[in-house]
């Protein structure tokens, strides 16, 4: 149902191509990468990075696929979560939220949600959600972009001072929001107390979120 990637062995032929060529050899599939913590770190926590949940929201992959061109390690495993590729690449680049024929990528996480004759991104989602609360999460940004000329600003679901701590060094504009729909960050318990979660808004204007402001923020 999803890709599996852990660390850079195989993922490193893929980074030599384009941002495109890389989508498009994950063949629609969505995709889930764990980076190993530096081998000098006795008893890493993890941090998660998801992104193109929606298939025209490039600004999280493209800063992805930037930092971990550098081929770091960091003091935690870092999770990556890259969501509806093939809207991502149908129709040439990130010209789809979602398909016709699928549900939205970011409304179908959660342990309510009834997988009994559920649909494939359904059981896609829980798949990768099972795996994701095995990983000792500390903390997880969710990468998206919207469509309004406005500068970066971050969501908090749940507004501990762990996540507001993340979300100042993310963004100036903090907003204390739990959605209604069902996105990833919604869908992970507190493993541990201090799990920080943070919904990341980049508008369309300024194109991406870099890669440089990502890797500092990877390195918190």
């Amino acid at each position: 149902m999803y890709h599996r990637f852990d660390g850079y062995d195989e993922l490193k032929p893929l980074l030599d191509g384009s941002d495109g060529d890389i989508l498009r050899a994950f063949d629609g599939k969505p995709v889930l990468i764990r980076i190993p913590a530096a081998s000098t770190v006795a008893a890493p926590r993890a941090r998660l990075v998801s992104c193109l949940l929606h298939g025209n929201e490039p600004a999280g992959f493209r800063s992805v696929v930037e930092v971990l061109r550098r081929g770091e390690r960091f003091p935690f495993d870092l999770w990556v979560l890259i969501g509806n590729v093939r809207a991502a690449t149908e129709d040439g680049l990130f010209a789809h939220r979602h398909l016709d024929d699928q549900e939205d990528f970011n409304r179908v996480w959660g342990d309510d949600v009834p997988l009994l004759g559920a649909s494939e991104t359904r059981r896609c989602a829980r798949a990768m959600l099972d795996e994701l609360r095995s990983a000792d999460l500390e903390a997880a940004v969710d990468i998206h972009n919207n469509t309004g000329r406005n500068p970066y600003y971050a969501v908090v679901p749940d507004p501990t001072p762990e996540a507001r701590r993340l979300a100042a060094l993310c963004a100036d504009p903090v907003l204390a929001w739990r959605p209604h729909a069902r996105p990833p960050l919604a869908a992970l318990p507190p493993l541990r107390v201090h799990l920080a979660r943070l919904h990341v808004e980049a508008d369309f204007g300024k194109g991406k979120y870099t890669g440089e402001a990502l890797g500092n923020r990877a390195h918190l």
